[in-house]
């Protein structure tokens, strides 16, 4: 396709498959402020919003880019297109990690306005968290081709660090929080590893 037709699809994809979730995802950012202290605070505490909460951000996101193709008929008109499905998701995908960044940034930015010791470096460690845990649901809704199994996949893994904690080893989510001495590196790497396990399994099982 020719830049004209991305621009066009993109478009479409924004506001009739997207913009929802884009919305629910700037909701959940916009109640930062309402459920954490966020001025004057020390690295650990600064770090809780982003890594105990924000991280929901790559479950609403993530999730939901195969949600569209769910209705059959949907999906039986985006086949009949020239466009491959593949490049689809693949589009949504960057699109909604990039949303995920952007609000991360807006985050950090606003706390360290507020005199928190929150690092720059934090927008990349809490933003590959979020694509993690909404890689884990979307790679789940990939192979039970359901988006709500991926919503429950996500969740669970959610829940789970607050209930196993640094058992998860390297897929920690609250290590800064913690004091934990985790990369961040890893979590961006499974994420990566997720999604690209996602779109091959819906690539093998010839649903794109």
């Amino acid at each position: 396709m020719d830049s004209g037709c991305w621009i066009r699809c993109l478009s479409i994809n924004l506001r009739r498959n997207s913009l929802v979730h884009i919305a629910a995802a700037v909701l959940l950012t916009l109640l930062v402020p309402v459920l954490f202290s966020i001025s004057a605070l020390p690295e650990s505490l600064a770090a809780q919003p982003l890594e105990m909460y924000l991280p929901l951000t790559g479950m609403v996101l993530l999730v939901p880019v195969i949600l569209p193709e769910q209705d059959k008929a949907v999906l039986e008109t985006v086949r009949s297109r020239r466009t491959e499905q593949l490049s689809i998701y693949i589009m949504r995908i960057l699109y909604s990690a990039a949303v995920i960044a952007v609000l991360y940034t807006a985050v950090v930015l606003l706390m360290r306005y507020k005199e928190s010791d929150i690092p720059l470096y934090m927008i990349a460690g809490g933003t590959a968290g979020a694509l993690f845990t909404g890689a884990l649901g979307f790679a789940a809704a990939c192979t039970a081709n359901n988006a709500i199994a991926g919503y429950m996949v996500s969740m669970f893994y959610y829940l789970l660090n607050y209930t196993a904690g640094s058992r998860l080893g390297r897929f920690y989510l609250f290590s800064v929080t913690t004091g934990a001495d985790i990369s961040k590196w890893w979590l961006a790497a499974g994420a990566l590893i997720l999604t690209a396990a996602g779109l091959a399994v819906m690539k093998l099982t010839r649903r794109i």
